[in-house]
């Protein structure tokens, strides 16, 4: 009797085993990408915009009516798979690699989704879980990322694309022109910002490549992959072109007139270029899938319903990369900041928001807020001081959030080692100002501040954002003044930081 009790009793616990281990692997799969989700769900009702909310749902209109044509045994088909979970852990690693050793959201977020991809794959048929690799991509590139793009792709591409117009202008015996005069020609035809460096140029094209793939059911091999780099240098050349005929108009021939006129149908020509290009090479040189043959009814060798074995291995995994995160997580001194101001600018602390001050707790930042006035001109400013480069946003972001639409950007030396970023601000008579500062640089750009860090580590900066009652045009000499002033001041404060952490080792 007893022995009949305890077999039913290891038969129960057997068959809860599989209901357990499914538990225990979602649990540990929600621990493990709890970090992005919540940055991705900060960044959505942050930085969400209408056309991305556009692009989602066409996105999304397309894939429902795919799923719409598919039988209903083929659409939900809950299995074990070894392709999707061989994949799942991979790109687990990969994510916990990145979140300590890289520490870039953006990056994360994109691991985060190909995740998912993965778990899809335990939910329907194999054949159509592999088609579900583009439409994953669509939906990446829908997410609002255009801010995070352009620090971390689009900077790198915007000093590259800077190097390879000089080296050219110089083979051809053209003056001198280096790549910060090319970075730093503001508020003209020849900037190049995010959309001369090719950035929206290359995201638009491969919103344009993946849809086209899709749609046109193209074979996913080597030769795709080949047609997609070759997209890539097609942008990227036309985009060095552009680069090349503006700083030549505006630089040689002196007229920033022309080079205004020509900045924008340029951009716009060597994109339909490059799209009509790899539309024709898609269409005519890419066989697209052979529909009759590729549906596999039955399960892959070795599949099963629930492998709950593995799943509770995979938990452990999922586990010990969460530990690792936390474990390996940098302990950051929360850094104070204390500033000397100059005696012919009056300036009294006001608080900060609520707001304001979670973000400098989660960024592990220190800031303060100040009225100041200097002889006629007047304002306000924000001090950040990090030795954490997640500890600065780019200030245009910040300013449209308070409320500002800004009608033009433009960079304005102070001095020739000293830039500074003007916001001119619709419907109202201030202006914005900001720079970020090192003991060691001066930027206006943020991801020139980003990058600095990741190529030779953490440093000390400090981010100073302005708001001017009134524009310096008026007062150009108090502007200048401000300006220096606060840089000595803040220059001052990094080299007393900085010496006392020297002494204190």
């Amino acid at each position: 009797m007893n022995l009949r009790l305890i077999g039913r009793g290891m038969l129960r616990n057997v068959k809860r085993m599989p209901l357990l281990s499914v538990l225990l692997f979602s649990v540990s799969f929600i621990i493990l990408y709890l970090p992005s989700l919540t940055w991705f769900t900060r960044s959505i009702f942050e930085s969400y915009s209408v056309l991305n909310l556009i692009m989602l749902l066409l996105v999304v209109f397309f894939l429902v009516k795919h799923l719409k044509d598919l039988p209903n045994d083929d659409l939900v088909n809950v299995r074990f798979r070894w392709m999707p979970f061989i994949l799942l852990c991979i790109v687990s690693v990969a994510y916990t690699l990145t979140e300590i050793y890289i520490r870039i959201n953006m990056l994360s977020c994109s691991l985060f989704f190909l995740a998912l991809f993965c778990i899809s794959g335990f939910f329907m048929q194999y054949e159509h879980w592999k088609k579900g690799i583009l439409p994953t991509f669509l939906l990446i590139q829908t997410l609002p990322l255009g801010s995070h793009l352009d620090v971390y792709l689009g900077f790198p591409l915007r000093l590259y694309a800077a190097e390879s117009v000089t080296t050219f202008l110089s083979w051809l015996n053209i003056g001198e022109v280096s790549k910060e005069t090319i970075i730093m020609i503001e508020n003209r035809s020849a900037e190049v910002s995010a959309a001369c460096s090719g950035l929206n140029g290359l995201w638009t094209s491969w919103l344009f490549f993946f849809t086209i793939s899709w749609i046109e059911n193209k074979k996913i091999n080597f030769k795709w992959l080949v047609y997609f780099i070759f997209l890539n240098l097609l942008i990227y050349s036309f985009n060095l072109v552009r680069i090349i005929a503006l700083v030549f108009i505006e630089t040689v021939l002196v007229r920033p007139e022309l080079a205004e006129i020509v900045h924008v149908p340029l951009g716009i020509t060597g994109f339909m270029f490059s799209c009509i290009i790899i539309w024709f090479v898609l269409h005519y040189h890419l066989p697209a899938k052979e529909q009759s043959i590729t549906i596999i009814k039955e399960p892959l060798p070795g599949n099963k319903e629930v492998n709950f074995t593995t799943l509770i291995a995979a938990s452990i995994l999922f586990i010990a990369l969460s530990y690792s995160m936390v474990v390996s997580k940098p302990v950051v001194e929360h850094p104070q900041l204390e500033l000397q101001w100059p005696t012919n600018i009056i300036a009294q602390e006001i608080p900060i928001t609520k707001g304001e001050y979670k973000a400098f707790e989660r960024d592990n930042s220190s800031g303060k807020k100040f009225q100041f006035s200097i002889q006629k001109l007047t304002g306000t400013c924000l001090i950040v001081y990090t030795n954490n480069w997640r500890g600065h946003h780019p200030p245009d972001l910040c300013t449209q959030a308070n409320g500002f639409s800004i009608a033009k950007s433009e960079t304005r030396l102070i001095s020739p080692d000293f830039p500074v970023t003007l916001l001119h601000l619709d419907n109202t008579s201030q202006m914005a100002c900001y720079w970020f500062q090192s003991t060691k640089q001066v930027t206006h750009d943020h991801a020139s501040r980003v990058w600095t860090d990741i190529k030779e580590g953490q440093h000390d900066w400090v981010m100073i954002s302005i708001l001017l009652d009134q524009s310096p045009e008026f007062y150009p000499e108090e502007f200048k003044e401000l300006s220096a002033q606060m840089n000595l001041m803040i220059n001052q404060f990094l080299t007393v930081n900085r010496n006392e952490k020297v002494n204190s080792k």
